[in-house]
């Protein structure tokens, strides 16, 4: 008997043309959270993304100091980069980040990435 198709990694999107597609699950957006009731918005990560985000900066902060700089992101940038491609992030952003990152800076970063490329996959 053939072996059962593999599971997907992301749960499946729907979409108008009432089919499923495997994307990354759309951003949540909040209320406008600038000062003076401003345009932008915050968009948040679910409990399971957030987890994932923390874990893997655990994982590259190589000694627990809860800042990772430019020699542990060079040493684990496969983990980092692997990270960003589950977000939907194209990994030539590590060639970019600045020096030291703790995880609220890092969280920043990868959550703005994730909202500008889920948009433009949302254009095309």
């Amino acid at each position: 008997a053939p072996a059962p198709p593999p599971k997907p990694s992301m749960p499946p999107a729907s979409s108008s043309d009432g089919l499923q597609h495997n994307a990354p699950p759309a951003p949540s957006r909040s209320a406008p959270s600038a000062p003076g009731g401003g345009a932008a918005e915050m968009w948040l990560l679910s409990d399971e993304q957030e987890a994932r985000l923390q874990r893997a900066f655990q994982e590259i902060d190589l000694d627990g100091d809860r800042v990772v700089n430019e020699r542990e992101r060079g040493k684990m940038k496969h983990s980092l980069a692997s990270l960003l491609v589950e977000f939907g992030i194209n990994p030539s952003l590590l060639d970019n980040l600045p020096g030291d990152l703790d995880l609220s800076k890092f969280r920043e970063i990868v959550v703005r990435e994730w909202m500008l490329s889920s948009k433009a996959q949302a254009l095309s």
